[in-house]
């Protein structure tokens, strides 16, 4: 037991200081985390900001394209146009004033 124990003691000391050594590689990744978790926090509030002003701009480019698109249904296309020009063409042949 006596030539046993200084065995097992240096074993027990080797996981002692290995553990210790995790310990505080461990305790100074913690201290580094709420610098990390603060600078994290930002990014997010900036993402936020961001996307407030895409969904300002999609609002923006929606009523856009909601007033194009009543634009073109009310203008005229070409077919109805040359249909037009041509009725105006035989008015103005039968009136004289071509």
């Amino acid at each position: 037991m006596r030539s046993e124990l200084p065995r097992r003691l240096d074993v027990l000391e080797l996981a002692v200081r290995q553990n210790s050594g995790d310990i505080r590689n461990l305790q100074a990744q913690t201290a580094e985390m709420p610098g990390e978790i603060d600078g994290i926090h930002k990014d997010i509030r900036e993402i936020r900001g961001e996307i407030g002003e895409m969904h300002e701009d999609i609002r923006k480019n929606t009523e856009g394209i909601r007033g194009l698109r009543e634009a073109l249904e009310r203008k005229a296309d070409h077919e109805a146009l040359l249909k037009l020009q041509a009725r105006v063409a035989v008015l103005e042949q039968r009136l004289g004033i071509q």
